[in-house]
Protein backbone atom coordinates (compact mmCIF):
# COMPACT_ATOMS: atom_id res chain seq x y z
CA UNK A 1 0.00 0.00 0.00
CA UNK A 2 1.46 3.59 -0.75
CA UNK A 3 2.29 6.07 1.67
CA UNK A 4 -0.21 8.49 -0.19
CA UNK A 5 -2.74 6.04 -0.39
CA UNK A 6 -2.22 5.74 3.45
CA UNK A 7 -2.44 9.21 3.70
CA UNK A 8 -5.83 9.68 2.29
CA UNK A 9 -7.36 6.58 4.00
CA UNK A 10 -6.18 8.02 7.56
CA UNK A 11 -7.94 10.91 6.69
CA UNK A 12 -10.98 9.48 5.64
CA UNK A 13 -11.20 7.87 8.98
CA UNK A 14 -10.27 11.33 10.98
CA UNK A 15 -13.47 13.00 8.60
CA UNK A 16 -16.12 10.14 10.10
CA UNK A 17 -14.44 9.86 13.71
CA UNK A 18 -15.37 14.09 14.02
CA UNK A 19 -18.32 14.01 11.95
CA UNK A 20 -20.14 10.60 13.06
CA UNK A 21 -18.49 10.00 16.31
CA UNK A 22 -17.43 6.89 15.17
CA UNK A 23 -14.32 4.98 17.47
CA UNK A 24 -12.02 3.47 15.55
CA UNK A 25 -9.01 1.53 17.50
CA UNK A 26 -5.41 1.41 16.93
CA UNK A 27 -5.74 -2.20 15.33
CA UNK A 28 -8.09 -0.75 12.79
CA UNK A 29 -6.09 2.16 11.72
CA UNK A 30 -3.62 1.83 8.73
CA UNK A 31 -0.45 3.55 10.22
CA UNK A 32 2.93 1.10 9.54
CA UNK A 33 5.40 2.17 11.89
CA UNK A 34 9.08 1.62 11.83
CA UNK A 35 8.66 0.41 15.41
CA UNK A 36 6.71 -2.06 17.51
CA UNK A 37 4.23 -0.60 19.74
CA UNK A 38 3.81 -1.78 23.47
CA UNK A 39 0.65 -4.24 24.38
CA UNK A 40 -0.43 -1.65 27.55
CA UNK A 41 -0.79 1.98 27.08
CA UNK A 42 0.74 4.97 29.17
CA UNK A 43 -2.17 6.52 30.88
CA UNK A 44 -2.88 10.18 30.75
CA UNK A 45 -3.95 11.85 33.39
CA UNK A 46 -4.07 14.86 32.93
CA UNK A 47 -4.06 17.06 29.74
CA UNK A 48 -4.91 20.78 28.71
CA UNK A 49 -4.26 23.95 26.87
CA UNK A 50 -2.85 27.62 28.28
CA UNK A 51 -2.66 29.90 26.29
CA UNK A 52 -0.25 28.03 23.29
CA UNK A 53 0.85 25.41 24.54
CA UNK A 54 -0.69 21.88 25.16
CA UNK A 55 0.55 20.67 28.80
CA UNK A 56 -0.02 16.74 29.69
CA UNK A 57 0.88 14.66 32.41
CA UNK A 58 0.74 10.72 33.28
CA UNK A 59 2.16 7.35 34.85
CA UNK A 60 2.78 3.82 33.28
CA UNK A 61 4.07 0.63 35.19
CA UNK A 62 7.80 -0.28 33.98
CA UNK A 63 9.82 -3.50 35.14
CA UNK A 64 12.56 -2.58 33.26
CA UNK A 65 15.14 -0.05 33.99
CA UNK A 66 14.95 3.17 31.81
CA UNK A 67 17.56 6.05 30.46
CA UNK A 68 14.94 8.69 29.83
CA UNK A 69 11.24 9.44 28.70
CA UNK A 70 10.39 11.05 25.46
CA UNK A 71 6.95 12.50 24.41
CA UNK A 72 7.02 11.49 21.01
CA UNK A 73 4.91 12.85 17.92
CA UNK A 74 4.99 10.76 14.65
CA UNK A 75 3.93 11.78 11.78
CA UNK A 76 2.48 9.76 8.47
CA UNK A 77 6.24 9.41 7.15
CA UNK A 78 7.23 8.30 10.62
CA UNK A 79 9.62 11.49 11.61
CA UNK A 80 9.45 11.88 15.41
CA UNK A 81 9.22 15.15 17.50
CA UNK A 82 10.92 14.58 20.52
CA UNK A 83 9.66 16.74 23.90
CA UNK A 84 11.44 16.22 26.97
CA UNK A 85 9.41 14.57 29.89
CA UNK A 86 10.12 15.53 33.54
CA UNK A 87 9.34 12.37 35.15
CA UNK A 88 8.88 10.58 39.32
CA UNK A 89 10.20 6.69 39.81
CA UNK A 90 7.84 5.46 42.42
CA UNK A 91 8.41 1.92 43.35
CA UNK A 92 7.50 0.34 39.61
CA UNK A 93 5.45 3.10 39.29
CA UNK A 94 6.88 6.64 36.60
CA UNK A 95 4.91 9.49 36.77
CA UNK A 96 5.69 11.63 33.93
CA UNK A 97 5.12 15.79 33.29
CA UNK A 98 5.48 18.01 29.84
CA UNK A 99 6.30 20.80 32.49
CA UNK A 100 5.01 21.75 36.04
CA UNK A 101 4.52 25.26 34.49
CA UNK A 102 1.04 25.77 32.68
CA UNK A 103 1.86 27.99 30.20
CA UNK A 104 4.94 25.97 28.94
CA UNK A 105 4.96 22.64 27.24
CA UNK A 106 4.41 21.78 23.68
CA UNK A 107 4.35 25.09 21.84
CA UNK A 108 1.30 24.72 19.32
CA UNK A 109 2.55 27.56 17.62
CA UNK A 110 5.22 25.34 16.47
CA UNK A 111 3.44 22.28 15.02
CA UNK A 112 3.21 22.20 11.33
CA UNK A 113 0.45 20.85 9.15
CA UNK A 114 0.13 17.04 9.30
CA UNK A 115 -1.11 14.00 11.16
CA UNK A 116 0.44 13.28 14.35
CA UNK A 117 0.04 9.93 16.94
CA UNK A 118 1.58 10.92 20.34
CA UNK A 119 3.84 7.90 21.89
CA UNK A 120 5.33 7.71 25.29
CA UNK A 121 8.56 6.79 24.43
CA UNK A 122 11.17 4.77 27.37
CA UNK A 123 14.56 5.03 26.16
CA UNK A 124 16.52 2.26 27.41
CA UNK A 125 18.67 -0.37 26.60
CA UNK A 126 16.17 -0.48 23.85
CA UNK A 127 13.38 2.02 22.97
CA UNK A 128 9.78 1.29 24.12
CA UNK A 129 7.14 2.77 22.46
CA UNK A 130 3.74 3.20 24.74
CA UNK A 131 0.50 4.43 23.01
CA UNK A 132 -1.38 6.91 25.09
CA UNK A 133 -4.71 6.43 26.56
CA UNK A 134 -6.88 9.29 27.69
CA UNK A 135 -7.78 8.15 31.76
CA UNK A 136 -9.21 12.11 32.37
CA UNK A 137 -12.83 13.09 32.19
CA UNK A 138 -11.41 15.37 29.38
CA UNK A 139 -12.66 15.35 25.24
CA UNK A 140 -11.67 15.82 22.24
CA UNK A 141 -9.44 19.83 21.99
CA UNK A 142 -9.65 22.23 19.36
CA UNK A 143 -6.77 24.86 19.19
CA UNK A 144 -6.73 27.84 16.34
CA UNK A 145 -3.09 29.14 16.12
CA UNK A 146 -2.21 32.56 15.74
CA UNK A 147 -3.42 34.34 12.87
CA UNK A 148 -1.09 34.85 9.86
CA UNK A 149 -2.00 36.82 6.88
CA UNK A 150 -5.74 35.49 6.95
CA UNK A 151 -4.91 31.98 7.79
CA UNK A 152 -4.22 29.68 10.87
CA UNK A 153 -3.41 26.31 11.45
CA UNK A 154 -6.70 24.44 13.00
CA UNK A 155 -5.71 21.70 15.28
CA UNK A 156 -7.88 18.71 16.59
CA UNK A 157 -6.56 16.47 19.51
CA UNK A 158 -8.68 13.62 19.18
CA UNK A 159 -8.56 11.82 22.63
CA UNK A 160 -11.02 8.51 21.96
CA UNK A 161 -8.90 5.98 21.14
CA UNK A 162 -5.05 7.04 21.59
CA UNK A 163 -4.01 10.45 21.62
CA UNK A 164 -3.87 11.82 17.19
CA UNK A 165 -3.37 15.08 16.45
CA UNK A 166 -4.54 16.53 13.23
CA UNK A 167 -3.16 20.27 11.75
CA UNK A 168 -4.18 21.92 8.65
CA UNK A 169 -4.20 25.72 7.75
CA UNK A 170 -7.58 27.27 6.93
CA UNK A 171 -8.59 30.67 6.86
CA UNK A 172 -9.21 32.51 10.11
CA UNK A 173 -13.41 31.96 11.12
CA UNK A 174 -14.92 34.99 12.07
CA UNK A 175 -15.19 33.75 15.55
CA UNK A 176 -11.83 32.85 16.43
CA UNK A 177 -9.46 35.47 17.48
CA UNK A 178 -5.87 35.81 18.79
CA UNK A 179 -6.34 38.28 21.55
CA UNK A 180 -8.67 39.77 24.25
CA UNK A 181 -7.95 42.92 25.43
CA UNK A 182 -9.79 43.36 28.79
CA UNK A 183 -10.36 47.51 29.79
CA UNK A 184 -11.31 47.05 33.23
CA UNK A 185 -14.40 48.72 35.65
CA UNK A 186 -16.52 51.16 32.61
CA UNK A 187 -20.27 52.10 32.94
CA UNK A 188 -21.34 53.12 36.52
CA UNK A 189 -18.06 51.70 37.80
CA UNK A 190 -15.21 54.70 37.08
CA UNK A 191 -12.14 52.46 38.92
CA UNK A 192 -9.72 54.82 40.04
CA UNK A 193 -10.09 58.46 39.85
CA UNK A 194 -7.32 61.55 40.42
CA UNK A 195 -6.94 64.89 39.12
CA UNK A 196 -10.47 64.58 37.33
CA UNK A 197 -9.26 61.60 35.01
CA UNK A 198 -11.05 58.47 35.50
CA UNK A 199 -9.23 54.89 34.91
CA UNK A 200 -12.28 53.87 32.90
CA UNK A 201 -11.82 56.05 30.15
CA UNK A 202 -8.13 55.86 30.24
CA UNK A 203 -8.28 51.95 30.09
CA UNK A 204 -10.49 52.30 26.80
CA UNK A 205 -8.40 54.58 25.39
CA UNK A 206 -5.32 52.59 25.83
CA UNK A 207 -6.68 49.22 25.32
CA UNK A 208 -8.18 50.64 21.63
CA UNK A 209 -4.43 51.78 20.94
CA UNK A 210 -3.28 48.36 21.66
CA UNK A 211 -6.06 46.97 19.77
CA UNK A 212 -5.31 49.19 17.13
CA UNK A 213 -1.08 48.07 16.87
CA UNK A 214 -2.12 44.46 17.05
CA UNK A 215 -4.54 44.47 13.99
CA UNK A 216 -1.74 46.32 11.99
CA UNK A 217 0.68 43.22 12.87
CA UNK A 218 -1.89 41.53 11.61
CA UNK A 219 -3.66 39.99 14.45
CA UNK A 220 -7.18 39.44 15.23
CA UNK A 221 -8.37 41.21 18.59
CA UNK A 222 -11.64 41.51 20.59
CA UNK A 223 -12.26 44.02 23.21
CA UNK A 224 -14.71 43.38 26.13
CA UNK A 225 -16.40 46.52 26.04
CA UNK A 226 -16.29 49.41 22.91
CA UNK A 227 -17.51 51.99 25.14
CA UNK A 228 -18.16 53.37 28.36
CA UNK A 229 -21.56 53.50 28.65
CA UNK A 230 -22.49 49.92 28.58
CA UNK A 231 -22.00 48.00 31.86
CA UNK A 232 -20.65 44.71 31.70
CA UNK A 233 -21.06 41.75 33.58
CA UNK A 234 -18.26 39.76 34.86
CA UNK A 235 -19.93 36.34 34.46
CA UNK A 236 -23.21 34.87 32.42
CA UNK A 237 -23.67 34.60 28.40
CA UNK A 238 -21.99 38.50 28.19
CA UNK A 239 -19.95 38.56 30.84
CA UNK A 240 -16.07 39.80 30.21
CA UNK A 241 -15.19 36.38 31.56
CA UNK A 242 -17.16 34.62 29.18
CA UNK A 243 -14.86 36.31 25.99
CA UNK A 244 -11.66 34.79 27.28
CA UNK A 245 -13.28 31.25 25.87
CA UNK A 246 -15.59 31.65 23.19
CA UNK A 247 -13.37 33.79 21.11
CA UNK A 248 -10.66 30.88 21.53
CA UNK A 249 -8.28 33.77 21.80
CA UNK A 250 -4.57 32.79 22.95
CA UNK A 251 -4.12 35.56 25.32
CA UNK A 252 -6.21 37.75 27.51
CA UNK A 253 -5.40 41.47 28.82
CA UNK A 254 -7.15 43.01 31.55
CA UNK A 255 -5.85 46.55 31.16
CA UNK A 256 -6.03 48.98 34.14
CA UNK A 257 -4.39 52.07 36.02
CA UNK A 258 -3.63 51.79 39.71
CA UNK A 259 -4.43 53.64 42.80
CA UNK A 260 -3.16 54.02 46.22
CA UNK A 261 -4.71 55.67 49.24
CA UNK A 262 -2.00 57.69 50.50
CA UNK A 263 -0.70 60.17 47.38
CA UNK A 264 2.63 59.83 45.82
CA UNK A 265 3.61 56.61 48.00
CA UNK A 266 3.54 53.97 45.25
CA UNK A 267 4.49 54.35 40.84
CA UNK A 268 5.48 52.21 38.58
CA UNK A 269 3.84 49.21 36.44
CA UNK A 270 2.83 46.14 38.01
CA UNK A 271 2.19 42.95 36.05
CA UNK A 272 -0.04 40.52 37.45
CA UNK A 273 0.47 36.95 36.91
CA UNK A 274 -1.87 33.50 38.11
CA UNK A 275 0.44 30.52 39.99
CA UNK A 276 2.36 27.89 38.10
CA UNK A 277 3.46 30.27 35.65
CA UNK A 278 6.78 31.00 33.87
CA UNK A 279 7.42 34.52 34.38
CA UNK A 280 9.52 34.98 31.31
CA UNK A 281 6.90 37.18 29.09
CA UNK A 282 5.24 38.94 31.92
CA UNK A 283 9.11 39.86 33.06
CA UNK A 284 9.76 40.98 29.37
CA UNK A 285 6.72 43.01 29.07
CA UNK A 286 7.24 45.11 32.66
CA UNK A 287 10.78 45.46 31.16
CA UNK A 288 9.53 47.13 27.72
CA UNK A 289 6.86 48.97 29.50
CA UNK A 290 9.83 50.53 32.06
CA UNK A 291 11.89 51.51 29.14
CA UNK A 292 9.45 52.67 26.52
CA UNK A 293 7.24 54.66 28.67
CA UNK A 294 10.35 56.06 30.60
CA UNK A 295 8.73 54.74 34.01
CA UNK A 296 10.29 52.24 36.92
CA UNK A 297 9.45 48.65 38.40
CA UNK A 298 6.22 49.45 40.98
CA UNK A 299 7.86 50.08 44.07
CA UNK A 300 5.14 47.83 45.98
CA UNK A 301 6.71 45.26 47.57
CA UNK A 302 3.35 43.15 48.86
CA UNK A 303 3.02 40.38 46.69
CA UNK A 304 5.76 40.76 44.18
CA UNK A 305 7.86 38.18 42.42
CA UNK A 306 10.07 39.75 39.97
CA UNK A 307 10.50 43.25 39.39
CA UNK A 308 7.37 44.83 37.68
CA UNK A 309 5.87 41.16 38.56
CA UNK A 310 3.31 40.20 40.78
CA UNK A 311 1.11 37.16 42.61
CA UNK A 312 -1.69 37.71 44.83
CA UNK A 313 -3.52 35.12 46.10
CA UNK A 314 -6.40 34.67 48.50
CA UNK A 315 -5.83 35.54 51.95
CA UNK A 316 -6.88 33.52 54.93
CA UNK A 317 -9.17 36.58 55.61
CA UNK A 318 -10.39 36.35 52.42
CA UNK A 319 -11.49 32.34 52.89
CA UNK A 320 -12.76 33.12 56.17
CA UNK A 321 -15.31 36.38 55.03
CA UNK A 322 -16.46 33.99 51.50
CA UNK A 323 -16.93 30.90 54.18
CA UNK A 324 -19.41 32.90 56.71
CA UNK A 325 -20.80 34.60 53.81
CA UNK A 326 -21.32 30.97 52.32
CA UNK A 327 -22.30 29.43 55.09
CA UNK A 328 -25.42 32.21 55.56
CA UNK A 329 -26.38 30.97 52.63
CA UNK A 330 -26.04 27.04 53.42
CA UNK A 331 -23.58 26.26 50.72
CA UNK A 332 -20.14 25.06 50.85
CA UNK A 333 -17.07 26.66 49.34
CA UNK A 334 -15.68 25.26 46.26
CA UNK A 335 -12.59 22.80 46.45
CA UNK A 336 -10.55 25.94 44.75
CA UNK A 337 -11.26 28.73 47.47
CA UNK A 338 -7.89 28.17 49.23
CA UNK A 339 -4.63 30.57 49.94
CA UNK A 340 -3.11 29.25 46.19
CA UNK A 341 -5.92 30.45 43.72
CA UNK A 342 -5.19 34.15 42.35
CA UNK A 343 -6.88 36.88 44.26
CA UNK A 344 -7.90 38.89 40.85
CA UNK A 345 -11.19 37.03 38.93
CA UNK A 346 -9.28 38.08 35.89
CA UNK A 347 -6.02 36.24 36.32
CA UNK A 348 -8.21 33.11 37.98
CA UNK A 349 -12.10 32.75 36.15
CA UNK A 350 -10.69 32.99 32.51
CA UNK A 351 -8.11 30.43 33.21
CA UNK A 352 -10.29 27.43 34.06
CA UNK A 353 -9.37 24.35 35.92
CA UNK A 354 -5.77 25.46 35.49
CA UNK A 355 -6.07 29.02 37.95
CA UNK A 356 -8.40 27.50 40.15
CA UNK A 357 -11.83 28.75 38.85
CA UNK A 358 -14.46 28.41 41.01
CA UNK A 359 -17.98 30.50 40.30
CA UNK A 360 -19.66 27.45 39.28
CA UNK A 361 -23.12 29.13 40.35
CA UNK A 362 -23.64 27.60 43.90
CA UNK A 363 -23.46 31.32 44.98
CA UNK A 364 -27.33 32.25 43.97
CA UNK A 365 -25.88 36.09 43.72
CA UNK A 366 -23.38 35.38 40.72
CA UNK A 367 -24.14 34.37 37.74
CA UNK A 368 -21.84 31.14 37.01
CA UNK A 369 -18.43 31.37 35.10
CA UNK A 370 -20.01 27.98 32.80
CA UNK A 371 -16.22 27.59 31.90
CA UNK A 372 -15.00 26.78 35.31
CA UNK A 373 -13.50 23.50 34.70
CA UNK A 374 -12.55 24.47 30.92
CA UNK A 375 -8.90 22.58 30.11
CA UNK A 376 -8.67 24.90 27.31
CA UNK A 377 -7.94 29.12 28.03
CA UNK A 378 -5.74 31.59 26.95
CA UNK A 379 -3.03 33.19 28.98
CA UNK A 380 -4.28 35.83 31.54
CA UNK A 381 -2.33 39.27 32.41
CA UNK A 382 -3.28 41.91 35.05
CA UNK A 383 -1.32 45.18 33.50
CA UNK A 384 -1.37 48.11 35.75
CA UNK A 385 0.58 50.20 33.91
CA UNK A 386 1.21 52.81 36.25
CA UNK A 387 -0.36 54.87 39.58
CA UNK A 388 -3.16 57.57 38.83
CA UNK A 389 -2.85 59.54 41.89
CA UNK A 390 1.26 59.60 41.89
CA UNK A 391 1.61 63.26 40.10
CA UNK A 392 4.75 61.96 37.84
CA UNK A 393 2.91 58.49 37.18
CA UNK A 394 -0.02 60.35 35.69
CA UNK A 395 1.44 63.26 34.15
CA UNK A 396 3.62 60.18 32.01
CA UNK A 397 0.16 57.89 31.67
CA UNK A 398 -1.28 61.53 29.82
CA UNK A 399 1.45 62.42 27.94
CA UNK A 400 3.45 59.34 26.96
CA UNK A 401 0.59 56.62 25.67
CA UNK A 402 2.87 55.89 22.64
CA UNK A 403 6.16 55.01 24.69
CA UNK A 404 3.50 52.80 26.96
CA UNK A 405 1.76 51.20 24.13
CA UNK A 406 4.97 50.67 22.36
CA UNK A 407 6.65 48.58 25.45
CA UNK A 408 3.59 46.47 25.22
CA UNK A 409 3.66 45.73 21.45
CA UNK A 410 7.63 45.06 21.25
CA UNK A 411 6.67 42.16 24.14
CA UNK A 412 4.31 40.41 21.37
CA UNK A 413 7.05 40.98 18.34
CA UNK A 414 9.65 39.22 20.33
CA UNK A 415 8.02 36.52 22.11
CA UNK A 416 5.46 35.41 19.91
CA UNK A 417 7.01 33.42 16.11
CA UNK A 418 3.87 33.13 13.57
Amino acid sequence: MSKKFQFIVVLILIYFAYFYNVDFSQENTVQDYSFEIEEKPAKVTNFFVYGTHLNLEGKIKLEEEFDNLILGLVNEENEIKKYDLNYQEEEKEVKFYLSEKINRGIDLEKVTEGFYTFFLIVEGEVELYYLLKNKTEHENIEYYSLSQNGYTNKMYLNVADGFVLQVEKIAVPDDVYDFVLDPGHGGRDPGAVSGGYYERDLNLLYAKKIKEKLINLGYRVKLTRENNTDILPTYGPDGRVQFAYTTKAKFFFSIHFNSNYVRNEYEGVEIYVPPKTNLDFASELATNIKEKANTKYSNLEDFRVKDGVYRRFLSQENIDAMSDSFSQLGVQLHENMHQKTPYYFVLRETGGMMTNAYVDGRDPRREANEFHNSYIAPESYLVEFGYMNHDGNLANILNNKEGYVAGFIKTIVDNLER
